[in-house]
């Protein structure tokens, strides 16, 4: 479903385009997840653009209901992790 433009221009909101998103030869295709487990960021990557950077500017954490939805099970976790990545890519 598109959201017509009237109601939110997308691009005005933008601060990098597609192109200068995905030109940088260093985005990961896959990764090894494990619960707690802590990963480098990749070199050459748009910090801004990852999962990691919104989770710490949003304070996820300590968000007031952070304890009623961010308890996933690891099976969920990885349905959660690949949906994200499919709609990145």
């Amino acid at each position: 479903m598109l959201i017509p433009e009237e109601l939110f221009n997308w691009e005005s909101h933008m601060k990098f385009s597609r192109d200068e998103s995905l030109k940088q030869p260093s985005w990961p295709t896959t990764a090894v997840f494990a619960e707690d487990m802590t990963t480098l960021a990749p070199e050459n990557i748009i910090k801004e653009l990852t999962i990691q950077h919104w989770f710490d500017k949003n304070n996820v954490l300590n968000h007031p209901n952070a304890n009623a939805f961010l308890h996933l099970s690891r099976i969920n976790l990885r349905l959660l992790l690949k949906a994200i990545q499919t709609k990145i890519i």
